[in-house]
């Protein structure tokens, strides 16, 4: 009888002593164990690997942990794996704004061993509960707009050149943002597909999001292939000129 595969663990923490000492302490329990010194260094991981947990610490160059986070939950394989904050930031107001953004758990440092272990198993124990494939992503990642903004997600998407549709869900409002690979292709509000239409999105508050595959339903005529930027600039242009007095 062939034995299952080996529980992977990604661990990010751009000091080299504390990986190390991460990385013997996961072995120990028998986790496949990945290291990276920087939130960018586990992106190219990502591309190559699915791990079953991310382990992050918040302060680190080129890229931080929040930064990762929110690349992590956009990226097509990884999205839905959990992900753990392991940081010296230990004060609340650091402590909620991890948990508030989605992240699975937030560990302060200094940590014990064996906490450490006992939150891990859990971590993944609650995954396995949710009915999803552990290691492997899913084909649609949401959430309520608030750390991570609707800028944030189209200029992800558009960084790593993705297609995919990007709902939006406020009150009775409905809203959709088709791109492909990377270039905004067309925008649905309530039924009303108008690209120009997209600084309206900017507005909404206290709005859900998903992202998932792409869906080909922008009609010919509405269809354009604009980068997201110049849709950004633009909405900015547009605010600033409606705060001009008459």
């Amino acid at each position: 009888m062939a034995s299952s595969a080996p529980t992977k663990v990604l661990v990010v923490d751009d000091q080299p002593g504390i990986l190390e000492m991460l990385a013997l302490l996961l072995r120990k329990q028998k986790y496949e164990v990945m290291t990276a010194e920087c939130g960018s260094d586990a992106l190219g991981l990502l591309e190559t690997e699915t791990p079953d947990l991310i382990i992050s610490d918040v302060q680190m160059p080129e890229m931080d942990g929040w930064e990762l986070f929110k690349q992590v939950r956009l990226h097509p394989t990884a999205g839905s794996v959990p992900f753990i904050f392991l940081t010296g930031l230990s004060s609340p107001p650091n402590r909620v704004r991890g948990l508030k953004m989605g992240a699975d758990d937030y560990i302060s440092k200094p940590f014990d061993s064996e906490e450490l272990v006992l939150r891990i198993q859990r971590c993944l124990e609650r995954q396995r509960h949710r009915g999803e494939t552990i290691p492997g992503g899913r084909s649609e990642i949401g959430g309520q707009l608030g750390h991570l903004s609707l800028i944030d997600i189209i200029q992800i998407l558009e960084l790593n050149k993705r297609s995919a549709t990007v709902t939006l869900g406020r009150d009775s409002d409905t809203a959709k943002v088709y791109l492909k690979e990377g270039r905004v292709e067309g925008i649905n509000i309530n039924g009303d597909f108008d690209v120009r239409r997209f600084y309206q999105l900017l507005l909404w508050e206290n709005a859900s999001f998903s992202v998932s595959e792409y869906v080909d339903e922008v009609p010919p005529m509405n269809r354009v292939a604009q980068p997201a930027r110049e849709l950004i600039l633009e909405s900015a242009r547009i605010e600033d000129e409606s705060r001009k007095p008459d």
